[in-house]
């Protein structure tokens, strides 16, 4: 996502390097009731640009991609997840 929209907004990118890491009480998780919510409770992502870019094209690259990044959008918002669940049959 990140070299599509720097490649539309004219900024020359030649890699990058995405770190994330996140916070997580594992309490529910790992079965015990009244715990924090089962997922993270944060995340933090660095995304590294490699690119001659001053700061002002940066700041404006970040911009985009925080508005039209779909993965930051499913993250920051609520999405509807339909789980199912099927037991799998052996051939015998």
């Amino acid at each position: 996502m990140t070299f599509y929209i720097a490649r539309e907004l004219g900024i020359p990118v030649t890699s990058t390097d995405i770190t994330v890491r996140g916070s997580l009480d594992p309490s529910t998780f790992a079965g015990k009731r009244g715990g924090a919510r089962a997922g993270y409770q944060a995340l933090e992502v660095t995304i590294q640009v490699h690119t001659p870019a001053n700061a002002d094209q940066l700041a404006l690259l970040k911009r985009e991609v925080e508005a039209r990044c779909p993965v930051s959008d499913n993250l920051a918002n609520a999405t509807p997840v339909h789980l199912t669940l099927k037991a799998a049959t052996s051939g015998a």
